[in-house]
Protein backbone atom coordinates (compact mmCIF):
# COMPACT_ATOMS: atom_id res chain seq x y z
CA UNK A 1 0.00 0.00 0.00
CA UNK A 2 1.05 3.61 -1.00
CA UNK A 3 1.17 6.21 1.64
CA UNK A 4 -1.85 8.35 -0.08
CA UNK A 5 -3.16 11.80 1.50
CA UNK A 6 -6.24 9.76 2.97
CA UNK A 7 -4.30 6.78 4.80
CA UNK A 8 -1.83 9.53 6.47
CA UNK A 9 -5.05 11.40 7.81
CA UNK A 10 -6.26 7.89 8.82
CA UNK A 11 -3.67 6.68 10.47
CA UNK A 12 -3.03 10.25 12.32
CA UNK A 13 -6.71 9.99 13.40
CA UNK A 14 -7.49 6.45 14.63
CA UNK A 15 -3.10 5.32 15.38
CA UNK A 16 -3.97 2.16 12.67
CA UNK A 17 -1.68 1.67 9.47
CA UNK A 18 -1.00 -0.83 7.32
CA UNK A 19 1.08 -3.48 7.79
CA UNK A 20 3.26 -2.57 5.18
CA UNK A 21 3.14 0.52 3.15
CA UNK A 22 5.39 2.90 0.81
CA UNK A 23 6.15 6.34 0.54
CA UNK A 24 4.57 8.33 -2.61
CA UNK A 25 7.09 9.51 -4.72
CA UNK A 26 6.69 13.35 -3.37
CA UNK A 27 7.10 11.55 0.47
CA UNK A 28 10.24 9.82 -0.89
CA UNK A 29 11.33 13.27 -2.72
CA UNK A 30 11.00 15.28 0.78
CA UNK A 31 12.43 13.26 2.79
CA UNK A 32 15.95 12.66 0.87
CA UNK A 33 15.94 16.73 0.45
CA UNK A 34 15.71 16.76 4.27
CA UNK A 35 18.53 14.37 5.03
CA UNK A 36 20.68 15.42 1.93
CA UNK A 37 23.46 16.62 4.38
CA UNK A 38 23.52 13.71 6.32
CA UNK A 39 26.35 11.52 6.49
CA UNK A 40 24.19 8.23 5.30
CA UNK A 41 22.15 9.98 2.77
CA UNK A 42 23.85 8.08 0.53
CA UNK A 43 22.58 4.70 2.22
CA UNK A 44 18.89 6.13 2.28
CA UNK A 45 19.14 6.90 -1.30
CA UNK A 46 19.93 3.74 -2.37
CA UNK A 47 17.68 1.91 -0.55
CA UNK A 48 14.70 4.51 -1.34
CA UNK A 49 15.08 4.89 -5.05
CA UNK A 50 17.68 1.44 -6.09
CA UNK A 51 15.44 -1.00 -3.98
CA UNK A 52 18.15 -2.34 -1.56
CA UNK A 53 17.03 -4.03 1.42
CA UNK A 54 18.36 -2.55 4.31
CA UNK A 55 20.84 -5.75 5.18
CA UNK A 56 22.33 -5.34 1.62
CA UNK A 57 22.89 -1.68 1.95
CA UNK A 58 25.25 -2.46 5.44
CA UNK A 59 26.82 -5.49 3.11
CA UNK A 60 27.66 -3.61 0.66
CA UNK A 61 31.84 -2.72 -0.56
CA UNK A 62 33.59 -0.64 -2.04
CA UNK A 63 34.98 -3.68 -4.58
CA UNK A 64 31.25 -4.43 -5.49
CA UNK A 65 30.70 -0.80 -6.81
CA UNK A 66 31.69 0.77 -9.92
CA UNK A 67 31.28 4.42 -10.26
CA UNK A 68 32.56 4.85 -13.58
CA UNK A 69 30.48 2.20 -14.87
CA UNK A 70 27.62 2.58 -12.77
CA UNK A 71 27.06 -0.43 -11.44
CA UNK A 72 26.75 -1.96 -8.23
CA UNK A 73 26.86 -5.74 -7.58
CA UNK A 74 24.40 -7.09 -4.41
CA UNK A 75 26.32 -10.10 -3.68
CA UNK A 76 26.18 -9.86 0.39
CA UNK A 77 24.03 -8.71 3.20
CA UNK A 78 25.10 -8.19 6.94
CA UNK A 79 22.87 -9.23 9.62
CA UNK A 80 22.94 -8.85 13.52
CA UNK A 81 22.77 -12.25 15.20
CA UNK A 82 23.22 -12.47 18.81
CA UNK A 83 24.61 -8.61 19.02
CA UNK A 84 27.35 -9.68 16.26
CA UNK A 85 27.21 -8.63 12.72
CA UNK A 86 27.42 -11.93 10.31
CA UNK A 87 27.88 -11.87 6.63
CA UNK A 88 25.48 -13.85 4.88
CA UNK A 89 23.86 -14.13 1.00
CA UNK A 90 20.74 -11.81 0.28
CA UNK A 91 17.37 -12.70 0.53
CA UNK A 92 16.80 -15.26 -1.70
CA UNK A 93 19.26 -16.08 -4.72
CA UNK A 94 17.24 -13.86 -7.20
CA UNK A 95 18.12 -11.36 -4.66
CA UNK A 96 22.08 -11.50 -5.96
CA UNK A 97 21.88 -8.89 -8.66
CA UNK A 98 23.74 -6.30 -10.57
CA UNK A 99 21.98 -2.68 -10.61
CA UNK A 100 22.28 0.36 -12.58
CA UNK A 101 23.66 3.85 -11.01
CA UNK A 102 21.72 6.47 -12.50
CA UNK A 103 23.79 9.73 -12.50
CA UNK A 104 22.41 11.14 -9.39
CA UNK A 105 22.57 8.08 -7.62
CA UNK A 106 26.89 7.99 -8.45
CA UNK A 107 27.18 11.17 -7.58
CA UNK A 108 25.21 10.69 -4.06
CA UNK A 109 28.12 7.67 -3.55
CA UNK A 110 31.07 9.53 -5.04
CA UNK A 111 30.37 12.21 -2.57
CA UNK A 112 29.90 9.74 0.10
CA UNK A 113 33.00 8.14 -0.76
CA UNK A 114 34.93 11.49 -0.47
CA UNK A 115 33.12 12.12 2.73
CA UNK A 116 34.60 8.93 4.39
CA UNK A 117 38.01 9.18 2.91
CA UNK A 118 38.21 12.77 5.27
CA UNK A 119 36.79 10.30 7.74
CA UNK A 120 39.44 8.08 7.91
CA UNK A 121 42.10 10.77 7.78
CA UNK A 122 40.72 12.57 10.98
CA UNK A 123 40.50 9.08 12.92
CA UNK A 124 43.88 8.70 12.67
CA UNK A 125 45.47 4.87 12.73
CA UNK A 126 42.27 3.46 14.58
CA UNK A 127 40.52 3.69 11.85
CA UNK A 128 39.26 0.28 10.60
CA UNK A 129 40.07 0.06 6.43
CA UNK A 130 37.05 -3.08 5.89
CA UNK A 131 36.01 -1.88 2.22
CA UNK A 132 32.42 -1.53 3.12
CA UNK A 133 30.58 1.65 1.60
CA UNK A 134 28.69 2.51 4.97
CA UNK A 135 30.53 2.59 8.03
CA UNK A 136 30.54 3.74 11.67
CA UNK A 137 33.33 6.43 12.00
CA UNK A 138 35.80 4.15 13.12
CA UNK A 139 35.45 2.26 9.97
CA UNK A 140 33.33 -1.34 11.59
CA UNK A 141 30.71 -1.90 9.55
CA UNK A 142 27.15 -0.10 10.08
CA UNK A 143 24.40 -2.66 11.54
CA UNK A 144 21.01 -2.89 9.17
CA UNK A 145 18.77 -1.70 11.96
CA UNK A 146 16.28 1.11 11.48
CA UNK A 147 18.62 3.63 13.15
CA UNK A 148 21.17 5.63 12.24
CA UNK A 149 22.77 5.93 15.30
CA UNK A 150 26.70 3.90 14.64
CA UNK A 151 26.80 0.42 15.42
CA UNK A 152 28.51 -0.66 18.69
CA UNK A 153 28.65 -4.68 17.59
CA UNK A 154 31.79 -6.56 16.65
CA UNK A 155 33.18 -7.28 13.01
CA UNK A 156 31.12 -9.70 10.53
CA UNK A 157 31.59 -13.47 11.23
CA UNK A 158 31.19 -15.19 8.03
CA UNK A 159 28.87 -18.63 8.18
CA UNK A 160 27.27 -16.99 11.02
CA UNK A 161 22.91 -16.99 10.90
CA UNK A 162 20.49 -15.20 12.37
CA UNK A 163 16.69 -16.23 13.19
CA UNK A 164 13.49 -14.01 11.44
CA UNK A 165 11.62 -12.39 9.18
CA UNK A 166 13.86 -9.29 7.64
CA UNK A 167 10.77 -8.07 5.98
CA UNK A 168 8.22 -7.82 8.91
CA UNK A 169 10.71 -9.13 11.80
CA UNK A 170 8.92 -11.98 13.04
CA UNK A 171 10.99 -14.32 14.76
CA UNK A 172 11.46 -17.51 12.57
CA UNK A 173 9.63 -20.68 14.71
CA UNK A 174 12.38 -22.48 16.87
CA UNK A 175 12.35 -26.12 14.91
CA UNK A 176 15.01 -27.96 12.87
CA UNK A 177 16.51 -25.47 10.40
CA UNK A 178 15.10 -26.35 6.79
CA UNK A 179 16.60 -24.78 3.63
CA UNK A 180 13.72 -22.61 3.15
CA UNK A 181 10.11 -21.71 5.31
CA UNK A 182 7.00 -19.09 5.07
CA UNK A 183 6.89 -16.10 7.69
CA UNK A 184 2.98 -16.71 8.19
CA UNK A 185 2.72 -12.95 9.28
CA UNK A 186 3.84 -11.55 5.56
CA UNK A 187 4.19 -14.91 3.72
CA UNK A 188 6.87 -13.75 2.36
CA UNK A 189 9.02 -17.08 1.41
CA UNK A 190 12.89 -18.02 1.26
CA UNK A 191 15.38 -20.40 -0.11
CA UNK A 192 18.44 -18.64 2.33
CA UNK A 193 17.90 -20.04 6.42
CA UNK A 194 19.77 -16.28 6.76
CA UNK A 195 16.23 -14.35 6.64
CA UNK A 196 12.65 -15.08 6.04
Amino acid sequence: MVWTPERVEHWQRTSEHPAVAVWAAAQTATFLRSIQDHRLYAAYHLISLRGLRRGEAAGLRWCDVDLDGKTATISQQLQQYDGRLTVCPPKTPHSIRTIALDHTTAAALRAHRDRQRAETASFGPGYWATGYVFTNLNGHPMAPTGSAAPSRSSPPTPGRRRYGCTTCGTARPRSPWPRAWTCAPCKTSSATPASC
